[in-house]
């Protein structure tokens, strides 16, 4: 019997600060950068000397304003904290006939703090979403007069949606630490492993497992934003990379012919010929990953777009048999629908029912060994990836619409055309 436990504390907070992508982010009027050149190769200073002399070096001048109509950056003081990594496990462990270990676990994991976009400072609050069509007027329209809207400050330009924004004069408030993202792992894991003897040595596996996140992995800037930021639990999901069952079979086979074999026991160049030889196999099968659709964006709010409609008792995944890419598509259209203007969509951030093709691929080893001395030896090989030329189609098309013809059809291939290559090698 096995358990354990650790936390791990990963890369991350204060050692990320120092980099150009987030210095450069807060310089929003604060910084300038001059540059004096000495006229005369550096006889006379190009920016002044010990005396006083030289141009004035004037700062800049701050202002409130510097960052209005632009995106901006900030940094929160809860960031920068390290994420962490807690892992566990428990499992039994037992020695079968023929020297083959059997043991099956529980393992799982929970990460916190990881890197997200979640926290979008400047999403309009979807509670003034009852304005409706108003939210596009400009604010100094008369259906704004009429709505009782005034510009936030003196000298306001833009709609009446932006007015209402938290910080009305700035576009989008960015940060490259928001570490609000959360992700959880549990899994059963079973193996059986028999090491090299009688010539044969394998070890498989199967792994039954859910990983849920509110965020896909990454740095924070490159992460979507959340479809309301006000509403972060509808985030939480299966994540992007889970992949429920996963079955990966390896091992090695010497072939019992030859010398010292059961059968074609031979010396000489028979024996050489018949006899060392190995097949090697790797193999992986597992689930396909789950898909997530988006939806045309009929929310003003200045948020991450907006997802479908869930249609009830209809099954978003059409049958993959006999799959042609060029007349059919993967993703059943009927399953969705386009949320009414001014509404959030249903849809979960990654549909755990809606998934891509499952993966299947074997690679294949056949290798030769010949003796000539103790000392010389060589080996022949001829290594095969993808032996059975298996074709893993790619994702289809996730854009939802009404009228996109294109929804839910495959343009890419995810996996490689079988692949061969031959090797000799020498040893002396």
């Amino acid at each position: 019997m096995r358990g354990g436990y650790a936390l791990t504390y990963l890369s991350g907070g204060t050692s990320e600060f120092g980099t150009n992508k987030v210095v450069t982010g807060f310089s929003n009027g604060l910084i300038t950068n001059l540059s004096y050149i000495s006229k005369d190769g550096g006889i006379t200073p190009g920016y002044g000397s010990l005396d006083g002399s030289g141009p004035n070096l004037t700062p800049p001048v701050f202002s409130p304003s510097a960052g209005n109509d632009q995106n901006v950056n900030y940094l929160d003081r809860y960031q920068g904290q390290v994420p962490s990594l807690q892992n566990w496990l428990a499992g039994v462990q037992r020695e079968v006939p023929a020297g083959i270990v059997v043991s099956a676990s529980y393992i799982g994991n929970k990460v916190v703090r990881m890197p997200s976009s979640l926290e979008n400072l400047n999403q309009l609050n979807p509670t003034h979403l009852s304005l409706g069509d108003t939210l596009l007027a400009d604010v100094n329209s008369p259906e704004a007069a009429a709505a009782g809207i005034r510009s936030p400050y003196s000298g306001f330009t833009g709609s009446v949606a932006q007015a209402l924004r938290p910080f009305p004069q700035y576009l989008n408030i960015i940060s490259n630490f928001d570490e609000s993202g959360v992700s959880t792992y549990n899994s059963l894991q079973v193996t059986a492993q028999k090491r090299f003897s009688e010539g044969l040595e394998f070890l498989l596996s199967y792994t039954l497992s859910r990983n849920m996140s509110n965020t896909s992995s990454g740095f924070s800037t490159f992460n979507a934003a959340p479809i309301n930021t006000y509403d972060r639990q509808r985030e939480f999901s299966i994540s992007n990379s889970d992949i429920p069952q996963a079955v990966a079979i390896s091992g090695i086979y010497e072939l019992p012919l030859g010398p010292g074999k059961p059968f074609l026991n031979h010396k000489g160049f028979t024996g050489q010929l018949l006899g060392g030889w190995q097949l090697g196999w790797i193999t992986r099968y597992h689930s396909g990953t789950p898909v997530a659709i988006s939806a045309s964006n009929v929310l003003p709010l200045f948020n991450g777009g907006n997802r479908p409609n869930l249609v009830s008792n209809t099954n978003p995944s059409l049958s993959r048999a006999n799959f042609d890419p060029a007349n059919r598509a993967i993703y059943n259209i009927a399953a969705f629908s386009q949320p009414a203007d001014f509404t959030f969509g249903d849809a979960p951030r990654v549909l755990g029912n809606l998934r891509d093709f499952t993966y299947l691929n074997e690679d294949l080893t056949l290798a030769k060994n010949f003796r000539f001395t103790e000392r010389v030896e060589m080996q022949f090989r001829a290594e095969f990836f993808n032996v059975f030329n298996r074709t893993v189609f790619g994702g289809g098309d996730t854009a939802y619409s009404p009228s996109n013809g294109n929804f839910g059809y495959v343009g890419s291939q995810s996996n490689s055309p079988r692949q061969g290559q031959l090797g000799l090698r020498l040893r002396f």
